[in-house]
């Protein structure tokens, strides 16, 4: 038997959106039952702004209250489709809390002299946090993680830069370019360098690179705190002239009835694969 009903645009049957609230409700519970990746649910959230805000509340709040994994490298992505694709139907009253934990290296190594290297864009995540202040990050990089679930960092470093940068003034805020975070496997010849410790997996070293907007002068670092532990902070002014890639507050531009244009709308996530790793 086949249903009476379709989730696009109405082709001759009644359209997903005309079913009664309860018939969709149980649709969105069973299709979070099959525990679906997160690619498949964000394809899913992103049909229209009103399926959007209908599944994008009880699946955070089923799957993201407790402490649901990401892997490092794609949390911007998993941010921007639930939150920024459709700003003003993201609920901002519930607290969402996940693990972040390294995934795949990127760019993957293609020689011995290389070593295994993660990148994120913390602008696009910063953003998006000051925006929805109940987002909770647990940085854990060595939960789960095969080789490296006995990884050695300090994850309270990158907690400490985050919420620098959480709590900084809207005016500074909208002056920054570019913030990347960028950790790396740490040769193996230094370890052995390091007195009193047995080191018996791999160790990262982290670098935080911001940059501000051009036409910025030199004092405005001069109140940045740079003291983030074991993360080597590097700070340089914009000198291209693409420095207005971003809007006023360091994120995308979005238009203000929260909708993209039509391209993009028919636009789904990357096949990023089961993103859910805890």
């Amino acid at each position: 038997m086949t249903s009476q009903y379709s989730v696009g645009r109405p082709c001759g049957r009644k359209s997903f959106l005309d079913a009664p609230g309860e018939l969709r409700n149980t649709f969105y519970h069973h299709f979070i039952d099959l525990s679906p990746s997160t690619s498949d649910a964000a394809n899913l959230a992103c049909v229209n702004q009103q399926v959007h805000a209908e599944f994008t509340t009880l699946y955070l709040s089923r799957r993201y209250q407790g402490t649901t994994g990401l892997p490092f490298e794609h949390v911007p992505f998993f941010l921007h489709f639930f939150f920024v694709r459709y700003p003003d139907a993201a609920p901002k009253t519930v607290v969402y809390k996940f693990k972040v934990g390294l995934g795949n290296p990127t760019p993957k190594s293609i020689d011995f002299d290389t070593a295994p290297c993660w990148s994120l864009d913390l602008l696009k995540v910063v953003s998006v946090m000051r925006k929805y202040p109940l987002i909770k990050v647990v940085w854990d990089l060595g939960a789960g993680m095969g080789r490296y679930s006995a990884v050695s960092f300090d994850d309270t470093d990158i907690v400490y830069a985050v919420r620098n940068l959480r709590s900084m003034s809207s005016r500074h805020f909208s002056k920054l370019s570019s913030i990347r975070l960028t950790l790396s496997e740490s040769p193996k010849e230094l370890h052995n360098f390091q007195p009193f410790r047995v080191v018996t997996g791999p160790s990262l070293d982290a670098s935080l690179s911001i940059k501000s907007k051009k036409g910025v002068t030199e004092d405005f670092f001069d109140k940045f705190d740079t003291n983030c532990g074991g993360i080597n902070v590097e700070l340089a002014l914009e000198d291209s002239t693409d420095s207005n890639e971003e809007s006023s507050d360091g994120e995308e531009d979005i238009p203000v009835d929260g909708h993209e244009d039509s391209e993009s709308e028919d636009q789904v996530l990357p096949d990023l694969g089961d993103l859910i790793l805890f």
